[in-house]
């Protein structure tokens, strides 16, 4: 009799065919045996007593197959109960995402685990990549949601997950706008979390003594920390990634008539741009620019700097400026000005070009810091009206007929 195992050997008899064969054919390749010659009644009698020994063979074998090759996860509610396995499983390489969100979500239900621990949790998934930062903060702030946990412990989660993901600052302060807007923290929580965003960034640690408040686009800074540190490359840095890019001043063009003056394009909106640099507008660019750095607001008169009173600090505003540079401006004629040749009132400062086009007027202005008496650099009237008696310095371009 010759045995035929299909894409493996051929046998002339059964004495010749070891066990281990027909496991592999049988089991695990699928394949199956096929007699090339009819068996006699004892062959077949004999035939079936062997492969049911190899059929029990095959069950053992693959219980302690599975047994090596199973994850060392439990999938049961234990997992979920316990936050050490959870923490296992979420950095065990065998599971998949897909399995590890389901670990994690399962334990976030729980209500026997603290905030801090489903904190610490949320961190070990953003960290092995099961969590993206927007889906961190996101479940986190559902979480913060449902609790009633106190001001301070909420603080302190979200300080905690801002200190573990690997985002610029642009990204942590929009999750800390997130969080007061959502109500988990309140506004008086912002410059907190300010902190420890910078601080998690920075190489320079700084205190809430040194910084003291950060508005939309300019810091409150203590003075004597300033005055040591302007040019501390690390410091500044790490400032000017707080705030936005302005302007100097706030320029306005008017339309000048025997009744008055009237905003050139017909409204405020249209005519008049600054100090903060945003999207839209009449501002077109900075021609020239030098360095970006962080000004001081010098006082009008005298250039020393303008003092402002925090609690006991004596600090300065600054804001992120260039240095030097041409503000471009592209202004349309409205209703008062269409089809009308226009010129500057008066002679235009030296370095300003201007220029009258038949719907539009471009006008380039030149502005430059200074250097302040005590030697820190800055801009007379740099302060944005936020703060009371601030004057917002105004750059006025009037046009008039030009006949």
């Amino acid at each position: 009799m010759i045995l035929t195992i299909e894409g493996l050997f051929v046998f002339r008899n059964l004495s010749e065919m070891n066990p281990l064969c027909f496991l592999c054919a049988e089991h695990f390749t699928g394949f199956y045996v096929k007699c090339v010659k009819s068996l006699a009644n004892k062959q077949l009698d004999i035939m079936k007593r062997f492969f049911i020994s190899l059929a029990v063979c095959s069950l053992l074998a693959s219980a302690v197959s599975c047994e090596y090759d199973a994850p060392n996860i439990n999938f049961t509610t234990t997992v979920t109960n316990d936050y050490s396995e959870v923490i296992k499983a979420l950095q065990d390489q065998t599971l998949t995402i897909a399995e590890k969100l389901k670990i994690l979500n399962d334990a976030l239900e729980n209500q026997t685990l603290t905030i801090t621990q489903q904190v610490d949790i949320l961190k070990k998934a953003y960290e092995n990549g099961v969590l993206k930062y927007e889906d961190l903060f996101g479940k986190l702030f559902d979480q913060l949601g449902k609790i009633k946990e106190s001001t301070e412990e909420k603080l302190d989660a979200i300080k905690g997950a801002l200190e573990t993901v690997n985002e610029d600052m642009k990204t942590k302060l929009n999750v800390i706008n997130e969080a007061i807007k959502k109500g988990i923290v309140d506004v008086n929580a912002k410059q907190d979390l300010i902190l420890t965003a910078l601080n998690s960034l920075s190489s320079y640690k700084f205190t809430k003594d040194e910084l003291l408040e950060v508005g939309d686009d300019y810091l409150l800074v203590h003075s004597l920390f300033w005055n040591k540190n302007f040019e501390n490359y690390e410091v500044v840095r790490a400032l000017m990634d707080l705030i936005p890019i302005s302007l100097p001043a706030r320029y306005k063009f008017w339309y000048h008539q025997s009744s008055g003056n009237y905003p050139f394009d017909g409204s405020e909106t249209t005519s008049f741009y600054g100090p903060a640099i945003t999207e839209g507008g009449i501002f077109n660019c900075v021609r020239g620019a030098s360095d970006l750095f962080l000004a001081i607001d010098l006082e009008w008169n005298s250039g020393a700097p303008h003092y402002r009173s925090v609690g006991e600090y004596n600090c300065y505003l600054i804001k992120k400026v260039y240095k030097s540079g041409y503000a471009y401006f592209i202004v349309d004629k409205g209703d008062k000005t269409a089809g009308i040749k226009v010129k500057p009132m008066s002679s235009i400062p030296s370095g300003d070009t201007f220029n009258d086009y038949s719907n539009v007027i471009t006008y380039e202005h030149r502005f430059e810091a200074e250097k302040g008496r005590i030697g820190v650099w800055g801009y007379r009237g740099l302060a944005n009206g936020q703060f009371p008696g601030d004057k917002v310095k105004g750059v006025d371009f009037i046009f008039v007929k030009d006949e």
